[in-house]
């Protein structure tokens, strides 16, 4: 996975001083490289795929300024997921919205931090039959880390102008039971590029405090 990168003075030019945030913020720049290598090490191979439904029993209408909001949960169940034992590798949401006419736009709030999806214009409907849309999105990194938290991860539909109605929502995780315990420990190779990143950190740490 490539990073973007930046130009940065790690001196603080009036005093001399190191400048620890940055220094701070590389530090943890290096703590989410080591788990997402982790992460690359699961058993993949031997993932399952946990589905969980969200269907109300009617369409919920959202109209502009008002929102929707409802929980995702693949911890429930005989062979559900279990928090800090197993690992959500990967993540798809589908939610399908409907629409009878007009334009509109909207916004999908999805875990904490939230990752934000941005939507507009449903296809619009003819006489009594309703447009439809199913807006399928992958979770991001921080998404991932609150589903694997303890398999939930809440949503929230809002619409920005005009108005719509939510159908239902369908979260696919392809999971590994008790990969979250083997990941525990770093594979070798992980923790000597891990261990070589703090040690140059360090070495530019006491060169800063000697000039």
């Amino acid at each position: 996975m490539l990073l973007p990168t930046r130009n940065v003075s790690y001196i603080n030019s009036f005093s001399g001083i190191p400048n620890m945030k940055i220094f701070n913020k590389i530090k943890q720049t290096l703590l989410g490289l080591a788990f997402l290598s982790t992460l690359g090490f699961s058993a993949t191979a031997g993932a399952v795929p946990m589905t969980d439904v969200v269907d109300p029993l009617f369409l919920q209408h959202i109209s502009t300024g008002n929102s929707y909001s409802f929980i995702h949960d693949i911890a429930d169940g005989i062979g559900g997921f279990v928090g800090g034992n197993d690992l959500v590798n990967s993540a798809t949401l589908s939610i399908h919205l409907k629409d009878y006419g007009g334009k509109e736009t909207y916004t999908f709030s999805i875990g904490l931090p939230a990752q934000i999806f941005n939507g507009s214009n449903i296809p619009n409907g003819f006489f009594l039959v309703p447009g439809e849309l199913t807006n399928t999105i992958a979770l991001s990194f921080s998404a991932l880390l609150d589903l694997n938290a303890d398999g939930k991860i809440g949503v929230t539909i809002q619409a920005l102008s005009g108005d719509f109605y939510f159908d239902d929502s369908t979260l696919t995780a392809l999971v590994t039971k008790g990969g979250a315990v083997s990941n525990a420990v770093p594979e070798p190779a992980t923790l000597v590029l891990f261990g070589l990143g703090l040690l140059g950190l360090g070495l530019m740490r006491r060169r800063w405090y000697r000039q």
